[in-house]
């Protein structure tokens, strides 16, 4: 008796293991009125050879974590984009219209990204990306609190299908923040004010991010012939070997740093800094297919209902890492009231590094 129930319990973990292991469903075309008994029959057989052979030619695509990591990473990061750290000396308030882009790789070689998509086709890839072509920023100071305290509050959204140099990538974001910077110790400067010392500037806040990023994956995949199901040669089951991974993360991210710079010729500023971010957050990867499942063959005779493919797999990651020390740099350009501003922060994660880089002009009085 025991060893019955042994066997039924094994043979039911078989089943329902082979059950879990199949991620790909495929919907037949539907046809109409005048098509061959034969192919109607031999659809169901290819069907579930396609759903077969899919699901062999992607299954390296089912468990993505590095990738759920980088992009919450690179997300996390993205949240700095538009931020004021260098307008800190204005009078009564900054506004500062941003872009800038993240990335996140297993190491600092930045060449990485123009190989990113055929390594992540090859297998589990630590990689990330962001783009923020728009961040806008508002900066003004509540001396009823103190005189050297600075606040701003940052928003951007985006939303590009299209990336020049980046076909197979589309990218959905949104961000908005409220941050504050107090400066610890005052600015200097020689006479005549040829440079002059920025002074100390500690900084905080909160910041919130939502990133998708779509890429898509190309997957070898031969039609399935009819004929070899009982149907009618010169008749195979077919849809396009493109497989998007879509990838998204939400993050919360608290930054705690301290920045310091020098100021030169009343034209030119330099910034340095560090800190480190606190992230909280989700991440996940998931897979579709969105091409049609095709009939190809003769179908003059009888009308074609193409039908489609489902993908039921993907990664849910954890999100961004907690603690995340960083550095910080850049330098810009003063025209009385206008600044430029060029902003670069480098990430010391623990599955690669992440950077960010962008481009800043403000207004302020």
């Amino acid at each position: 008796m025991t060893r019955r129930l042994i066997a039924v319990a094994v043979m039911v973990i078989a089943a329902t293991a082979g059950a879990w292991a199949q991620q790909v469903r495929i919907t037949p075309p539907t046809l109409g009125p005048g098509a061959p008994p034969d192919i109607v029959n031999a659809l169901e057989a290819a069907s579930e050879a396609l759903e077969n052979s899919i699901d062999g030619a992607i299954s390296q695509y089912f468990n993505l974590p590095l990738f759920a990591q980088g992009i919450a990473d690179s997300g996390a990061t993205s949240t700095h984009i538009g931020t004021q750290r260098a307008f800190i000396d204005y009078t009564r308030f900054a506004v500062v219209v941003g872009t800038g882009f993240s990335a996140s790789l297993p190491s600092a070689d930045l060449t990485l990204l123009e190989s990113a998509v055929s390594q992540l086709e090859a297998g589990d890839l630590y990689f990330g990306a962001g783009f923020q072509p728009v961040v806008a920023s508002i900066g003004f100071r509540p001396r009823f609190i103190s005189d050297r305290l600075y606040m701003n509050a940052k928003f951007g959204y985006s939303d590009v299908s299209d990336i020049p140099g980046a076909e197979g990538f589309s990218y959905n974001a949104m961000s908005v923040g409220l941050l504050a910077n107090y400066r610890l110790i005052e600015s200097r400067s020689l006479p005549l004010g040829f440079i002059r010392w920025r002074g100390v500037t500690v900084g905080s806040g909160v910041t919130y991010q939502r990133n998708e990023l779509k890429v898509d994956l190309d997957f070898d995949l031969e039609p399935v012939e009819l004929d070899d199901h009982g149907g009618p040669a010169n008749y195979s089951l077919a849809l396009a070997p493109v497989l998007t991974a879509i990838a998204t993360s939400d993050s919360v991210v608290v930054p705690l740093e301290v920045t310091t710079g020098l100021r030169l010729l009343w034209l030119f500023d330099f910034n340095i800094g560090a800190g480190v971010d606190l992230s909280f957050g989700t991440s996940d990867v998931s897979l579709a297919i969105n091409s049609p499942v095709v009939l190809e063959g003769d179908t003059d005779g009888f009308e074609v209902t193409p039908g489609s493919a489902n993908v039921n797999a993907g990664t849910s990651g954890d999100g961004p890492a907690f603690v995340r020390p960083r550095l910080t740099g850049g330098f810009g350009l003063n025209f009385g009231p206008v600044k430029i501003d060029v902003p670069m922060m480098y990430y010391f994660d623990q599955d690669g590094n992440s950077f960010m880089a962008g481009v800043n002009v403000g207004i302020v009085f």
